[in-house]
């Protein structure tokens, strides 16, 4: 479950899942393939995602490929923003 207040400021592994449509041995894939961009806040055990941080990811999906950024080229993208 996710971390709320009043709206969905942290998303679970679970509801990122849902988000990109994807089954959680996929995500898990994905992620340990570098594929997906933005980093977890980790509390305790749980892995969260900053909600503001996957909707500006998912902003950044490439028009003609449709592809996300790699997580290194979504870090470099937030380092030429600063």
């Amino acid at each position: 479950m996710s971390v709320e207040t009043a709206d969905k400021l942290l998303l679970s592994v679970k509801d990122l899942c849902l988000t990109l449509n994807i089954s959680r041995s996929s995500f898990f894939g994905l992620k340990s393939a570098g594929r997906i961009g933005p980093q977890p806040v980790r509390l305790n055990r749980k892995q969260l995602y900053l909600h503001s941080e996957v909707v500006s990811w998912l902003a950044t999906k490439d028009a003609r490929t449709g592809l996300l950024p790699t997580c290194q080229q979504w870090i470099e993208l937030l380092e030429s923003r600063k």
